[in-house]
């Protein structure tokens, strides 16, 4: 199945990360990733599904997890880049080479020195990613940013700003519970409320990527907004409850006298300024503040 071909009228978003870094854990832990990306693009994929399958049954289930996600074509594999000539990409790569070569020839003998090198390996990943994701923008196939940005990346220029403020994003949707299973987000992905605010929030990053604020001040903005819009929406939500309560007085009321004395063409207009509230709700959601960033919204009441 070709997610380009199902979502042919959209830019399909693409995440890209090391499979290495799922081996322990398999797709549960991407779920909140497909939330926002249409596509996962695992580095190492094949390697990573050849060392599962030596190991326990348990592991060849993750395996086979992998395998029918990549039949389905919610999980592509992705290929280092490393014959580009790029300079933004071979100097990720570059870094990316210079930290595993003091991974592997640095022994790590205390504790601070294997946190370091787990920091590096990390970081490694991190830099591969980024520059396969930049790779792939430029090959024209996709809407392709890491998922892994290193902390460095906010202290000097960044290729792709979107890479960070997409991961701040990601961290404002709440952890996905173990029962929720893939299908049940996929299904979700499928309903056009979702859809509607989805690529209002992407198009918000975009926007947002283009401007000059830090990524600090970007995702103290994301907090301020997505208050601002939650404060509304609890005021809005109250006049339509109150509303709604009066309406259905007068529903019980009117309908049942109207009736009673053959008034049907003002039981029908009764009916109808009922029916007209829930619209008026979603009129008024239309001039929310931060209504671009109500997915995280939604999102947390799907999911929390």
């Amino acid at each position: 199945m070709n997610l380009r071909t199902m979502n042919s009228n959209r830019p399909t978003y693409v995440g890209v990360c090391s499979a290495n870094g799922y081996l322990g854990t398999g797709v549960s832990a991407l779920k909140k990733y497909f939330l926002i990306y249409d596509q996962i693009a695992l580095l190492r994929l094949d390697e990573a599904k050849q060392s599962l399958r030596e190991h326990s049954t348990r592991k060849i289930r993750l395996a086979d997890e992998f395998e029918n996600l990549q039949d389905q074509g919610l999980i592509i594999s992705a290929e280092i880049p490393e014959n580009s000539v790029d300079p933004d990409i071979t100097a990720d790569l570059g870094a990316a080479a210079k930290l595993i070569h003091e991974i592997r020839t640095k022994p790590a003998k205390g504790d601070e020195e294997i946190n370091q090198k787990l920091e590096n390996i990390w970081l490694a990943n991190s830099y591969i990613s980024r520059a396969t994701a930049s790779a792939m923008r430029k090959e024209g196939s996709s809407h392709a940013f890491s998922l892994l940005p290193p902390r460095a990346w906010t202290a000097g220029p960044l290729p792709s700003r979107r890479d960070a403020i997409l991961q701040i994003v990601i961290n404002g949707f709440p952890e996905i519970a173990e029962d929720v299973i893939l299908g049940d987000i996929l299904q979700l992905r499928a309903e056009s409320e979702f859809i509607k605010r989805r690529d209002a929030i992407r198009i918000w990053t975009r926007k947002t990527a283009e401007g000059k604020s830090s990524i600090e001040d970007i995702q103290e903005e994301l907090l301020y907004l997505r208050n601002e819009y939650e404060t509304y929406m609890r005021a809005i939500k109250v006049k339509y409850t109150l509303t709604t309560v009066g309406a259905v007085a007068k529903f019980a009321v009117g309908v049942v006298a109207d009736v009673a004395t053959l008034r049907w063409k003002d039981a029908v207009e009764t009916l109808f300024s009922l029916s007209v509230v829930p619209a008026t709700l979603t009129e008024a959601e239309q001039k929310a503040p931060g209504r671009e960033l109500s997915f995280l919204t939604y999102i947390n009441d799907k999911y929390s």
